[in-house]
């Protein structure tokens, strides 16, 4: 008899190392800059650019009715306790006393993909609560231009997602007492943000809908400040050296006074001789010269965000036996 046994065994085993990797990064989006200056930046007396579609200097108002001076054929009204005063920048202007004074038009411009909006403030209304200039006439109208609550930080407001778009441009140094030119230029998806005639940021959103509020929120409690003057919307992106001309030339107008004594002339006849006395005309021009002021504040805002990504070890071990077996028997 004969027997033979074969056994063959193999192990195979597989590790799969687990790696985790911890990424941290830190970022600064961007430093809130307010840079406040009241100088012309173009000399002379410019021409304030053409084309307005809304224009109101608020120097004629009619019970609560504002004409509107440029073409589109809408007028403005005021709203609650909004008042016209005789204390403009330019002849009178709009005292907004309580939370839902506002200016709003007759019915709401569309402004599509390129637009410019301007307007001149005097005395903010404090940081605390929202603070908006312009806004759009329906329920997702967004906010071209204003400042979140506990914030000097200019931006523009998306509706529907509620998202804030900042500039990165401030107006905490925008000084009591003194009047201030804000324009916000939207174009190419962006709005861009000056304060008296420079370009001070620039949000990544812009709205393509319309304008129908000024001031003010229209359902209220979101006063930008306490006086208005000189709204303008252009249904056109101005560039930079268009809104720094209209700055210029707007403060110009504002800064120059024309005092002109009228000319008298007396004529005495006898028969004998003729006697012409005149009195000449006298024409005093004042000018008042600008002052320049300039005051930078930065604010720092740092924003961190920690990835973390980790990969799990897995260890297979495979075990294959094989047994083989003969048996012989002879007799």
């Amino acid at each position: 008899t004969t027997t033979t046994t074969t056994t063959t065994t193999t192990t195979t085993t597989t590790t799969t190392t687990t790696t985790t990797t911890t990424t941290t990064t830190t970022t600064t989006p961007c430093a809130a800059t307010c840079t406040n200056t009241t100088t012309p930046t173009i000399p002379g007396c410019p021409s304030v650019p053409a084309g307005a579609a809304i224009y109101m200097s608020f120097d004629t108002v009619t019970g609560t009715s504002v004409p509107n001076e440029g073409t589109e054929g809408v007028t403005g009204n005021l709203m609650s306790s909004a008042a016209q005063t005789p204390s403009g920048l330019l002849g009178s202007a709009i005292n907004f006393p309580t939370g839902d004074s506002v200016v709003t038009l007759s019915s709401a411009v569309a402004i599509g993909s390129a637009w410019t909006m301007s307007g001149w403030v005097m005395d903010l209304k404090p940081s605390t609560t929202y603070r908006t200039l312009f806004r759009g006439g329906d329920v997702n109208g967004h906010h071209p231009l204003l400042t979140v609550a506990n914030s000097d930080t200019l931006g523009t407001w998306e509706n529907g997602p509620q998202i804030f778009h900042s500039s990165c441009s401030s107006v905490s140094c925008l000084g009591a007492g003194f009047w201030h030119h804000i324009a916000v230029v939207g174009t190419a998806g962006k709005t861009r943000f000056f304060v008296n005639g420079t370009f001070v940021g620039e949000a990544d959103f812009q709205s393509t809908t319309s304008i129908f509020a000024f001031g003010n929120y229209q359902v209220g409690a979101q006063v930008f400040a306490d006086y208005a003057d000189e709204f303008r919307v252009w249904l056109s992106a101005l560039s930079d050296t268009d809104v720094a001309t209209l700055h210029a030339a707007v403060l110009c107008s504002a800064s120059t006074t024309t005092t002109t004594t009228t000319t008298t002339t007396t004529t005495t006849t006898t028969t004998t001789s003729t006697t012409t006395t005149t009195t000449t005309t006298t024409t005093t021009t004042t000018t008042t010269t600008t002052t320049t002021t300039t005051t930078t504040t930065t604010t720092t805002t740092t924003t961190t965000t920690t990835t973390t990504t980790t990969t799990t070890t897995t260890t297979t071990t495979t075990t294959t036996t094989t047994t083989t077996t003969t048996t012989t028997t002879t007799t």
